[in-house]
């Protein structure tokens, strides 16, 4: 490199390799020597010297086809498997999307931090890291393999509704399957993608519960206890709204779209001081109940089962979470599908089959509009999305005759419906026509004669609104005399509606 015989760079790559491999080769008597050595001998000056005693970005001059990434040889080594009849290292090179596991630095540097003081064997009354035992020869290659990818299944996690979830636990909780799992472990997957998912959001976080109160006339938004305090909901109706958001996960101030423990609602004025013990209990269906006798942390149900908390009075709060994502697991901290809630002992037979059922299940919330008895759900599918935040809010009137809401009976015979798309998205598809496209533009669920209104809680006619599309304009979605195209055309206002 001194004399300009080769590219500095590639002389650093090589160089790298050398010692990676053993050390500095001295060609003069043939073997090899330590860095320190060779640069005693004058083989390279005190820059070169630095640079390869302390490597960095600029020494990594190897590729890893797998990852793209760029490494130095030492890295490129380790990522290797060893031939078990040769003994060679042999670089693996996987097909897009098939499986590749290696050990990251970080793992290491994490297995390197963790000292054990061993009693027998080679490491005998000697304090060593774990990572030092996993490359000794008690480990084999695989079964150290295997070790770093049970440890990286619970270090790997990601944020639930209270504290940190591992991916291993994810498994365990039927919320991920294997191959996914596997994908989180050997790096093909990482947190930030899965996490992204619908699926795997509804059981960390939720699919949302009813956060506030719309006023349509007004359009404006408000808490819960706002609206309690300006006359707009019963305390009745405010307490069940305010007790479902505590057993889902948090009080949430809607205008400033924020999540709050109670005691943080309490201190902000969100919610009055009056009402703690009342949600401190309620939060408790996410942060864990205590068993009189043990101790432990303890489920909503089996607190119940305890008669800790009144049956009737929680089980509507089992069917709040199960509305808004999933049955809560508070010593995991996050939420379950309903099936392994059974399995886990967080409900018995009965509560099951209750709960699977939501049209037969608790009436225990009230809807302020028309004094009706219904579900968490029923509600919840009767409430408007915001469209800067997402969260759902319960529109309440001032006045009767605006209110609008698509009921069971409609939204039945919608389902049982079918229609031939002729033209747009669907072209040549036969749907029912409730659309369950997941677009959710209006509400919980998204409807084909909802999907244009432009405000919250506002009932329109097509033709005669701006808000509607006219018929001469978009004559594909309403087709007249045609029974199988999109849209309801009975001269029963209720019907177009």
């Amino acid at each position: 490199m001194n004399q300009g015989l080769i590219v500095k760079s590639h002389g650093i790559r090589l160089l790298e390799a050398q010692i990676a491999t053993g050390g500095i080769i001295d060609p003069v008597h043939s073997h090899r020597v330590p860095v320190e050595v060779a640069y005693k001998r004058g083989y390279f000056n005190q820059d070169m010297n630095q640079i390869l005693s302390d490597p960095s970005d600029d020494t990594k001059g190897f590729f890893d086809p797998n990852t793209h990434e760029n490494l130095t040889y030492m890295q490129l080594l380790e990522r290797c498997v060893q031939d078990p009849e040769t003994g060679l290292y042999m670089l693996q090179v996987v097909k897009e999307g098939g499986k590749y596991f290696y050990i990251d630095e970080s793992t290491k540097q994490a297995l390197r931090s963790k000292l054990l003081q061993v009693k027998v064997g080679k490491f005998k009354d000697q304090t060593v890291s774990i990572w030092e035992i996993l490359c000794s020869h008690y480990v084999s290659e695989q079964k150290r393999k295997e070790l770093v990818m049970q440890y990286k299944s619970k270090t790997l996690t990601v944020k639930g509704l209270r504290g940190e979830v591992s991916v291993s636990e994810l498994f365990n909780s039927e919320i991920i399957d294997k191959k996914t799992l596997d994908q989180l472990q050997d790096g093909t997957l990482t947190l930030a993608s899965l996490t992204k998912r619908d699926t795997i959001q509804r059981y960390l976080e939720g699919t949302g519960c009813i956060a506030g109160v719309f006023l349509p006339s007004r359009k404006e938004k408000m808490s819960v206890y706002q609206a309690l305090k300006k006359g707009f909901l019963t305390e009745q109706c405010a307490l069940g709204l305010l007790e479902a958001q505590a057993a889902t996960g948090f009080l949430i101030d809607p205008r400033n779209n924020q999540k709050l423990s109670v005691d943080e609602a309490v201190s902000s004025g969100l919610v009055g001081s009056e009402l703690r013990e009342q949600l401190l209990s309620a939060e408790k269906a996410v942060t864990g109940y205590t068993h009189p006798q043990t101790g432990n942390k303890i489920s909503l149900f089996q607190a119940i089962k305890q008669k800790i908390v009144v049956r009737d009075h929680r089980i509507r709060l089992l069917e709040a979470q199960l509305a808004t994502g999933g049955i809560v697991d508070p010593k995991h901290g996050h939420r379950l599908p309903l099936e392994v809630a059974y399995k886990r002992g967080h409900l018995d037979e009965d509560m099951f089959l209750l709960l699977s059922d939501p049209d037969h299940g608790s009436k225990g919330f009230i809807d302020p509009n028309t004094r009706e008895k219904i579900s968490y759900g029923q509600l919840l599918q009767r409430c408007a999305k915001d469209g800067e935040s997402g969260s759902y809010l319960l529109q309440v009137l001032e006045k009767e005759g605006d209110y609008f809401y698509i009921d069971e009976q409609t939204k039945n015979a919608l389902v049982c419906t079918k229609v031939q798309v002729p033209v747009g998205k669907y072209k040549g598809q036969v749907l029912s026509k409730r659309c369950d496209t997941g677009d959710n533009v209006h509400g919980p669920h998204s409807w084909c004669l909802t999907s244009w209104w432009p405000q919250l809680g506002s009932c329109r006619c097509p033709g005669t609104d701006p808000g509607w599309p006219c018929p001469r304009e978009c004559p594909e979605l309403w087709h007249h005399g045609d029974s199988d195209t999109l849209g309801c055309h009975s001269s029963s206002a209720d019907t177009t509606r």
